[in-house]
This record gives C-alpha cells, structure tokens and sequence, in this order.
C-alpha cells in the first residue's frame, strides 16, 4: 500500500537490444527498444514479426548513420501507416511525410536519436511517432 506523499516508483526497465545488421524481430520482443547502429557502411532490415493487435516497438538511433547506410523496417505482412517527420541540418523547417508501404527507413547520414515508434493493429503496423534528420525511405537506393 502506497503512503500519502510518497513518490511512486516504477522498478520496470524496457527490454533493449542493439542491432547493427540483418534481424528478424519475434512476436515474444514485443514492447522491446531496439538501439539501431549504423555507423558501419552498409543497409541492414529489421523485420517486424507477424501482426498482431497490440504489438508495441520503439526504434532508436544510438549512433548516426554512415553516409552510405540506410536501415529498413520491415512488414512481413500488412503494411507500414502512418506519417513521420524529419528536419534537415541547419532547417528550421519540419517536412511531414505520408507512409503507407511495407517498409520505412532511416535514410543515409541520419542522426543520433532519429526515432520510430510502431503498434500493430492485427493488420497493419501503425506509426505512433517518426522523428528524423532527413527524408525516410520506403526502399534501399
């Protein structure tokens, strides 16, 4: 039982995980936080698992992307909805950009902190938030 003026205290931590190449994402990671590292040259995927209503994943840049490195999200099934959000170095200005494709990614030379926040809705993964430094892609260039 909680006494009156005390602070409330969560002990929970997310799950988290590093992932600098190719992975497949399980139904049991749901919820998980997901460190994208793409400082080394080269695209990697990281594939969604099958959908199911009430998955929850968070993407997060812990390093800036190489310059010839663009990391994908993919749908197995359904697809990516939604709109994100990026603002070129030095621009005041923040573009919003309609997603409706079965893959989304950071593009090449992203920053630090870029981020995706993606819940399922048992058909299709919905975006809850996409932040970034430059325009997102739906496929490797």
């Amino acid at each position: 039982m909680s006494k009156v003026g005390r602070a409330s205290r969560n002990a929970s931590l997310l799950r988290v995980e590093t992932v600098s190449e190719d992975k497949t994402i399980t139904s049991a990671e749901s919820g998980e936080l997901y460190f994208l590292d793409g400082s080394s040259e080269g695209n990697f995927t990281v594939t969604l698992p099958a959908a199911k209503a009430g998955a929850y994943l968070t993407f997060v840049l812990a390093a800036a992307s190489h310059g010839n490195t663009e990391i994908l999200v993919t749908a197995p099934s359904g697809q990516i909805r939604g709109s994100v959000e990026h603002q070129a170095a030095g621009s005041g200005t923040r573009t919003k950009q309609a997603i409706a494709a079965s893959s989304v990614g950071f593009a090449d030379a992203s920053i630090l902190g870029s981020r995706l926040e993606l819940v399922c809705d048992g058909t299709n993964w919905l975006i809850l938030r996409g932040e970034g430094s430059a325009a997102w892609v739906t496929a490797f260039s």
